[in-house]
């Protein structure tokens, strides 16, 4: 297409048509046709496939599902989670029933004799021995809970259970006596279903459900049909308290078929199929049982529990989906990603080398200055006594002062001059040039400044001429020495009379009466959040300086007619009391009134109350009188973006052409052309390029005004200087690290070979707003100098740290034996890799799942950590000896987070991400909330070390909130920022860190170090 060309090239100000610096078809070999064409069909593809790339991780970041406290809120908004009080998981869904023998007409003390004598030594009844039961279908035998019943094991049986009143205390004043009766007369009768029925009333009281189960099939043999729905439901309850619920629905349906008690029925089957996840079913059997016994509060409370308990499943399966569904598409972008950057290396293949094109470009833009200095001359006439040049085009004339031109003062272009005593002046002709009218310029010098030549004589008749367009030396000599800086120069003021409204002048000190009262303008809060054009970080800059504005006091003294500044300032607050002027109006003059009196800060809260009020077609009012109280402030930057806003509103305001030629001149005071371009990147040997200007101000000499470059020209001709600075590069290959613990003293945080600068003096306060800082000192910022003297920290090593469990009041010694001498051979901690995932266990985090693939450096400055676990009472071990009791206590106990905790340290040495990650997982699984910060910092440090940025910010902070407290969680969170070169935020915790630990040293040392870095950046000069 037609616009493809802009990719390469790039037509200048002077109409010259060049290659771009950084084009991508600047090759390598020019010469090679098929390269060029496929070089510009990739340069396309590429710029699709960005975009592909932007619009997929947009979608992926809005359908992504945040929700952290779906469960929390869904326990407080759920009607049914509402209803039941208290979650499913709390209540006792192994609540014991039974169908009751009173139910049948069947009286426990007809089989039992209650007066029987007592011997000292009470027996139990053993219905085992009773009677051996050969195999019965009728008793169930195939269940395999009655298959396995030697191994049934049963939870603590409450107090409260409803099993302990099946048995009537006519039978015996304690459970044991009414046991001894029960194996008596089972003695007697070995037969009665009855007395089996009992027994086992007997054992489920006293929670031995293998001998309750023994009793129970007898009674299940022994029991006419009518009567066996009381063994059934018996049996259903101790196998479902042994964890055989399945089994116990089956018991439970065959006791509905023949029972008349149809409320036990239910209720039981409701508590097992809740137990089984069978939640339907269970809400079904409550309602059974309500409506057989309605208002029963122990069944109503399960029903809402378990329709609770259900919808939050349903909720966490869809998020579960959702994320699911996410990290199927971060896999997809990833993949994509890696597409898009071999596409970009294989561009970058070919293309040449940014610091090769430049300084091709310096070699062929001083050949081009040569020549403009040898070629292109015309011949130019001397005359009238030697005062004044003839030339027939108007170009530029560069020409040496000497004898012959010692009196020149000005050049005539365009007359018919005879060519016969003609000089041969260099100059420039372009193809279109044409003769114009006779015209007096005054002449270009090439070794003395063009004032120096109106300056050399009086006499001429041109002095009239010339008198109106320059001052005279003397005036330049006694008025402006130097350069003015930049509060000295003038500031305009765009009043809303000049806009065609009424005076508000006029309304104000003429029409307006005097308050008695003496008091100042006052503009009102600050509309929040601030206009976006008048932030709140140009508060900062302003506060608590005060900078009086002659001009603004001038305007005023005009405007008001003589009227002192503190009769201004009460007039301006009787009107804004008042309110007859509209708002904007007087709150402009409000604004200039405190400009005059040198208060930043009310000025600019003024004009913010201006710019919410101005109607928008004199919207450029307040911005170009903004930019002039920013100009007086020496605040350039956003001046210049104000008035550009001002001339995109109205291009033809005088006022604010004026106030952008202010700022062009500030601009140029403050070296517009000192700065660096930061090449970087991939191509490290060229750093930088500093672009130099010498000061183009008349009158700016050496000697006389700041200077930059070379200040020593021959001809004050303007040459720009490129000075190309090789470096070597960094090494960034993450041999140096630091190792930082939280339980170690800052003294000895730095691993060896590390320099370390020593900041002394208070703790360092808050840096303020990003932008122009007005003081480095009270703000906390070295100066430059103090830079210049500084050895910084290499912000690229890698950090390493680690929390260790002794911050969190826990003794390793009592979890790992230092003090048995090994006998077994060396062993590795090994940790489950079959773990389930969670969403304690982060799996949705991209790191965690595809933790096999991580590019995982290790952290060997973390050995001596290991080595010293138990150095408070043992001695130092080596790191084998370590891992190898790690491993022998973490066999037996996989589900202490400590020692998962301790394994994923040895692997982090090791320099295995997957298995100490595999142990991490398992550490986060099993720790209590207010403990997951020890493998949270672990996971950040190898998320880091991978360079899994967002991953290792997501742990950070995790820690941070669960333990704000830990100087290594804000020193770790702040290294991840630096990693990622968000150095504002990273200053932040580093600065967060040094309020917990003011002597922190590695933190304070990389807080200077990014401060200076900061400092040496074009917008942070400073003011």
């Amino acid at each position: 297409d037609s616009g493809g060309a802009t990719t390469h090239w790039v037509v200048t100000e002077d109409g010259k048509i060049q290659q771009q610096v950084d084009s991508p078809l600047n090759l390598k070999h020019p010469h090679d046709v098929v390269i060029f064409m496929r070089q510009e069909m990739r340069v396309n593809y590429l710029k699709k496939l960005e975009k592909q790339l932007v619009a997929q991780k947009i979608h992926i970041e809005e359908n992504e599902d945040r929700d952290t406290g779906l469960e929390q809120r869904h326990y407080k908004e759920d009607v049914d989670c509402v209803m039941a009080k208290v979650p499913l998981g709390d209540l006792d869904l192994y609540d014991g029933t039974y169908v009751s023998l009173e139910s049948k007409d069947i009286s426990a003390e007809d089989y039992v004799d209650s007066r029987s004598a007592l011997p000292p030594d009470l027996e139990k009844p053993d219905c085992a021995n009773v009677f051996e039961l050969p195999f019965s279908i009728h008793a169930f035998q195939h269940l395999r809970g009655v298959q396995e019943r030697g191994n049934l094991t049963s939870p603590l049986l409450s107090k409260d259970d409803p099993i302990f009143s099946s048995l009537s205390k006519k039978l015996g004043h304690s459970v044991d006596e009414v046991g001894h009766r029960i194996h008596q007369s089972l003695l007697k009768n070995s037969s009665s279903w009855v007395l089996y029925n009992i027994a086992s009333f007997y054992w489920r009281m006293k929670n031995e459900p293998q001998k309750a189960l023994d009793c129970v099939v007898r009674a299940l043999h022994f029991s006419p049909r009518q009567h066996k729905d009381v063994a059934l439901i018996n049996m259903a309850n101790i196998l479902h308290r042994a964890h055989f619920s399945a089994d116990a629905a089956i018991l439970a349906h065959a006791a509905l078929d023949l029972t008349s008690d149809l409320f036990t029925s239910h209720y039981t089957l409701g508590n097992i199929y809740a137990m089984l996840g069978e939640y339907n079913h269970s809400v079904l059997c409550y309602e059974q049982a309500l409506q057989a016994q309605p208002g029963f509060e122990q069944a109503l409370r399960r029903k809402h529990a378990v329709l609770c308990q259900q919808k939050l499943e349903q909720r966490l399966e869809a998020q579960h989906r959702s994320l699911q569904r996410t990290l199927n598409e971060l896999k997809e972008y990833q993949k994509q990603h890696d597409h898009y950057l071999r596409q970009q290396e294989a561009l970058d293949k070919h293309k040449l080398l940014q610091e090769e094109q430049i300084l091709r470009n310096i070699i062929h833009e001083t050949q081009m200055a040569k020549e403009a200095q040898l070629g292109n001359h015309q011949m130019c006439l001397l005359g009238h006594q030697q005062r004044s040049l003839y030339c027939p085009f108007d170009l530029p004339v560069r020409y040496h002062r000497g004898d012959l031109f010692e009196h020149v003062q000005f050049v005539q272009f365009g007359e018919e001059v005879s060519v016969a005593s003609s000089l041969a002046l260099v100059s420039e002709r372009s193809s279109n040039q044409t003769a114009t009218s006779p015209e007096l310029h005054p002449s270009v010098s090439g070794d003395q400044d063009p004032a120096a030549a109106l300056w050399a004589s009086h006499q001429d008749h041109t002095q009239d001429i010339q008198k109106i367009l320059w001052p005279q030396k003397s005036d330049c000599a006694h008025e402006y020495p130097l350069v003015p800086p930049a509060q000295m120069l003038p500031t305009f003021y765009l009043s809303p009379e000049s806009q065609g409204l009424s005076s508000v002048a006029t309304l104000l000190y003429v029409d307006g009466s005097p308050s008695q009262a003496v008091s100042l303008p006052d503009c009102g809060p600050v509309p929040q959040p601030p206009p976006a054009l008048l932030p709140a970080s140009l508060d900062w800059a302003l506060e608590e300086k005060e900078l009086p504005d002659p001009y603004a006091s001038e305007i005023l003294r005009s405007r008001s007619g003589g009227l002192t500044l503190e009769q201004i300032g009460n007039r301006i607050a009787t009107a804004i009391k008042q309110a007859t002027i509209p708002h904007w109006q007087v709150h402009t003059e409000a604004a200039l009134f405190w400009q005059a009196k040198g208060n930043g800060s009310r000025a600019l809260q003024c004009l913010r109350q201006v710019l919410s009020t101005v109607p928008p077609s004199q919207r450029h009012v307040p911005l170009t009188n903004a930019a002039n109280l920013l100009l007086h402030h020496s605040l350039t930057t956003h001046a210049q973006m104000l008035l550009e806003h001002a001339l995109a509103l109205n291009a033809s305001e005088p006022h604010t052409l004026l106030s952008l030629d202010d700022w062009q001149l500030k601009e140029d005071l403050m070296g517009a052309f000192e700065g660096a371009l930061d090449v970087g990147g991939k191509h490290g040997d060229l750093r930088g390029i500093r672009v130099l200007k010498n000061d183009r101000v008349m009158g700016a000499r050496a000697g006389s005004g700041p200077c930059f470059g070379n200040c020593e020209d021959d001809d004050g001709a303007e040459w720009i200087t490129f000075q190309v600075k090789r470096v070597r590069k960094a090494k960034v290959d993450g041999s140096d690290h630091v190792a930082v613990s939280e339980d170690s003293p800052p003294e000895e945080s730095l691993s060896e070979g590390n320099s370390v600068l020593e900041i002394s003096g208070p703790t360092i306060p808050s840096p303020g707003p990003s932008g122009r800082w007005r003081d480095y000192a009270s703000l906390g910022w070295p100066g430059p100098e103090e830079c210049q003297r500084t050895r910084r920290v290499d912000l690229t090593t890698v950090a390493s740290t680690w929390l260790a469990v002794s911050a969190k009041n826990i003794d390793i010694t009592e979890h790992i034996d230092f003090a048995t001498p090994l006998q077994e051979p060396a062993a590795e901690p090994l940790c489950s890799t079959n773990l389930a995932a969670s969403m304690h266990t982060l799996d949705h985090l991209a790191g965690v799942a595809n933790r096999a693939a991580i590019h995982y450096t290790g952290e060997g400055q973390l050995r001596e950590v290991l080595q010293n676990l138990g150095k408070d009472k043992f001695s130092p071990q080596s790191f084998e000896q370590v891992g190898t009791r790690i491993a022998k206590v973490l066999e037996k106990n996989q589900t202490s987070w400590v020692l998962s905790s301790m394994a994923a340290l040895y692997w982090r040495v090791k320099g295995q991400g997957k298995r100490a990650i595999d142990c991490l997982r398992q550490a986060l699984n099993y720790a209590p909330h207010h403990m997951k910060d020890v493998p949270l910092i672990s996971l950040a440090n190898i998320f880091q070390n991978a360079r899994l940025w967002e991953d290792a910010l997501t742990v950070a902070r995790m820690a941070v909130e669960i333990a704000p407290h830990f100087v290594v969680n804000h020193f770790t969170l702040a290294n991840v920022y630096i990693a990622m070169e968000e150095f504002e935020k990273a200053m932040h915790w580093y600065e967060s860190t040094l309020k917990l630990q003011p002597e922190f040293a590695p933190a304070k040392d990389r807080l200077r170090t990014i401060q200076c870095y900061l400092l040496t950046k074009r917008e942070r000069r400073q003011p």
